[in-house]
């Protein structure tokens, strides 16, 4: 299986980091060239993939939209010897996660993909399976969730601690509010961690389309809210306008 692939069809807008993050969802790129089609108004890619598996993601990609154009993937001819490529690091490559996942990653990330190139990838999942690497990943995944339960014992120790302050200050409706408070949020995150969802996703072989388009949604989702978070810790930046409409205001009570 040939590790390069050529992309027709690419919007003339589209920009070079436009396209290369698009495929980038399907693993690291070696080699990368975006020009102009001398017949047409349009972009070809030539993308050269450190991985088989990446290329092999990338030819489902036919018919995806990048800008408000179409794109078509082809298969280019490699002679050339494939490398051994390892993974670092305790995680999973892209190239290792099910085509289905990598999809719902490119939809969530804004890109529109029919529920043909869904089913492609939900097809090839069924047929092919999971890696003996994500299998791994998959089981030291499930040893975590299975441990939230002894990291939660942290709660314990809350509880004796309100105990202690409330006997010390005589606050204890306070005390067992938030002793409460913490209690249901640390059975609610084990409710609904989101590795469960990950795990139940990743493992099955029997998806169907609207699993992905639901997997996409949790992704934007959560990146949405990571967005907001990271907002709402930014410290908040004076407003000269508003500094000069207080020391105006200051300047006119004096008088």
């Amino acid at each position: 299986m040939s590790r390069k692939v050529v992309v027709h069809n690419i919007s003339g807008t589209a920009s070079e980091k436009t396209v290369k993050d698009f495929f980038l969802f399907c693993g690291r790129i070696k080699e990368f060239e975006l020009v102009k089609d001398e017949s047409s108004d349009k972009q070809i890619a030539y993308i050269t993939f450190e991985r088989d598996t990446a290329a092999k993601t990338a030819l489902m990609l036919t018919n995806a939209v990048i800008g408000d154009s179409q794109i078509t993937v082809k298969c280019e001819d490699d002679d050339a010897p494939h490398e051994e490529y390892t993974q670092d690091g305790d995680g999973i490559s892209q190239e290792d996660k099910p085509k289905a996942a990598i999809i719902a990653e490119i939809m969530a990330a804004g890109y529109q993909i029919s529920d043909t190139i869904i089913q492609t990838g939900i097809d090839y999942d069924a047929k092919f399976g999971i890696s003996a690497r994500l299998t791994q990943y998959l089981k030291a995944l499930q040893e975590q969730i299975q441990s939230l339960d002894n990291s939660y014992h942290v709660s314990e120790t809350i509880s004796n601690t309100s105990s202690q302050l409330a006997n010390k200050y005589g606050v204890q409706d306070k005390v067992n509010y938030v002793t409460s408070t913490v209690q249901d949020n640390a059975n609610k995150a084990l409710e609904t961690a989101p590795a469960k969802t990950l795990l139940n996703f990743y493992s099955s072989t029997s998806k169907k389309a609207v699993d992905v388009h639901n997997e996409a949604r949790r992704i934007a989702d959560e990146k949405k809210a990571r967005n907001i978070v990271a907002t709402s810790n930014q410290p908040n930046q004076p407003n000269p306008e508003k500094q000069k409409k207080k020391k105006t205001k200051f300047f006119l009570t004096l008088i």
